[in-house]
């Protein structure tokens, strides 16, 4: 009869499977001490259908994310917690990074003394979603406390991550009722600008060109041309 298991003295071999959007170490063989002293082998049973229907596996809530980002689980690692799960944020090069510098001095300007400029910080949009959009303008106010809830406007700058940032950032800003959402698509110069969020959708999509200018309904007096955030043809 098997005792309780002792520390490991051998090394096991090790798997590596993804549980959400971030792989996971796990041992595919463990090796465990009975009270005789004699090593039993069991082999783990992991294969790609383990997570499949009719297994369900259960969202990580921002709750249980912030007890782990407080235990030092993710020191060094870039990511944002999405519909449940842990997601690793695309490293920056010098587009991006441009047109972050640009709009920063657009935005700041735009939006001083109406509202607080937030950059590539978290928001606390649903109960299983805190994304770091690149800017996010919210309501001014002291968040030492909690993280903003609601925003005025997100936007992100795709250079490699056009498709999750047209995808499920959309709808977890939608669900989120954040009532606009641009997207700055760098590679084809234009602006998907995201309005109306009803039922985890936005209504209305429109493609804006580099000739057009970007305007806020709850902000009529600002204005910002698409050509001077992007960088140099």
């Amino acid at each position: 009869m098997i005792g309780v298991p002792q520390q490991l003295e051998q090394p096991a071999e090790a798997l590596t499977i993804g549980v959400g959007a971030r792989p996971l170490r796990l041992a595919r063989k463990c090796q465990v001490a009975d009270s005789t002293s004699r090593w039993h082998t069991f082999e783990a049973m992991i294969t790609d259908n383990d997570l499949s229907p009719p297994y369900r596996t259960r969202p990580l809530r921002r709750a249980e994310y912030h007890q782990l980002v407080e235990m030092g689980v993710f020191v060094d690692e870039r990511i944002e917690l999405l519909a449940g799960e842990l997601v690793e944020m695309s490293p920056q090069g010098a587009a991006h990074a441009e047109v972050i510098g640009r709009l920063n001095e657009i935005l700041v300007l735009a939006f001083s003394g109406y509202a607080r400029v937030q950059v590539q910080t978290p928001v606390a949009a649903t109960e299983e979603s805190e994304p770091e959009p690149d800017f996010a303008i919210i309501a001014k106010g002291d968040y030492s406390q909690a993280l903003p809830e609601h925003a005025y406007l997100v936007i992100e700058v795709a250079v490699s991550s056009l498709r999750k940032d047209a995808g499920i950032k959309s709808r977890i800003y939608a669900a989120a009722a954040i009532p606009a959402y641009w997207v700055v698509d760098v590679s084809s110069r234009q602006v998907l600008v995201h309005t109306d969020p009803r039922d985890g959708c936005y209504q209305s999509i429109t493609t804006l060109q580099e000739s057009e200018t970007l305007t806020l309904a709850q902000f009529p007096h600002i204005a910002i041309a698409i050509a001077a955030l992007l960088p140099t043809a």
